[in-house]
């Protein structure tokens, strides 16, 4: 059984009443998308601390409720950009945005900046960093190098949310963007790995239960593969399609290629047991030593 990091995806909020009962503070910064990157195999080589361009790569493990992978893009001065995120039935929903430079490294002069983030749901709810509304409210976070923003919003109605960012004050270049929503209530992935420790080439099972709180069957589940190895700053990715079991289990096989530490990220997407619409990742973590001696 997989030992679970605990890392928050809900990000120092400031919201009033509107705040979730339960938050954890992540003690890494999230990471930034970057353009597609192919998944084939695990030797796939992309930039350095910059997962795929639909990754939510903000910590090891989510806290309950899981995490919809992140949209995000390039904004410039006075421009908006708007993204699109799917809203299923919870209990809550928080919008997170994170901002940084537009090449991915991080902002060192992110004082400087200014971004208005709303967002707007499917029956016309809005919330806004520039005022709190009767839908919610929201708070400035970040980590050093990365400006973030995080709106909260009770009972949301299912459907497609959008997100949008506009650029007060940024760089001619303009900066990146990412958004992700973070859950608490409705459906939830379970991750599990059969091992948290191995040797590079030994074959690991990685098993996701979604749960609505019944089984949820029919999903399509994968299991997204990071890895920073131990002597590089590289990360390589993989996909496993996972295979339905039965009673929500989903699962699957994989052999790490080569030591280092590893990020499975379950993804999951479907619908809940009242046919609507959802996605969710939960993400646990391994360890993969050197072949062992013969």
């Amino acid at each position: 059984m997989v030992t679970l990091v605990a890392v928050a995806s809900l990000i120092g909020c400031t919201p009033g009443s509107q705040t979730p009962p339960t938050s954890t503070v992540a003690d890494t910064p999230p990471q930034s998308p970057s353009p597609a990157v192919p998944m084939a195999d695990a030797t796939s080589t992309v930039t350095p601390s910059v997962p795929p361009s639909d990754g939510a790569g903000n910590g090891d493990v989510p806290m309950v409720g899981s995490v919809d992978p992140s949209a995000g893009g390039v904004v410039k001065p006075g421009e908006k950009s708007t993204v699109e995120l799917v809203v299923d039935d919870a209990d809550f929903v928080t919008f997170l945005l994170f901002v940084f430079k537009a090449d991915g490294t991080r902002d060192e002069n992110r004082e400087a900046r200014r971004f208005v983030f709303s967002v707007r749901g499917p029956n016309g709810e809005s919330v806004s960093t520039e005022a709190p509304t009767q839908y919610g409210d929201c708070g400035a976070t970040g980590f050093p190098g990365i400006t973030g923003y995080g709106c909260s919003i009770k009972k949301p109605a299912a459907g497609i949310w959008e997100a949008t960012v506009e650029a007060k004050q940024a760089p001619d270049e303009g900066m990146g963007f990412s958004v992700q929503t973070q859950f608490l209530g409705g459906v939830q992935i379970v991750p599990d790995i059969s091992k948290n420790d191995v040797a590079s080439g030994e074959p690991v099972e990685l098993r996701a239960t979604i749960l609505d709180p019944a089984p949820v069957t029919g999903a399509t589940v994968e299991a997204w593969i990071t890895v920073n190895p131990d002597d590089a700053r590289a990360y390589f990715y993989s996909a496993v399609s996972l295979v339905e079991r039965g009673a929500g289990v989903y699962t699957g096989e994989f052999k790490p290629p080569s030591a280092g530490s590893y990020r499975i990220s379950f993804r999951a997407k479907g619908q809940n047991s009242r046919g609507t619409d959802f996605i969710r990742e939960a993400a646990a973590a391994l360890n993969v030593q050197p072949p062992k001696p013969k």
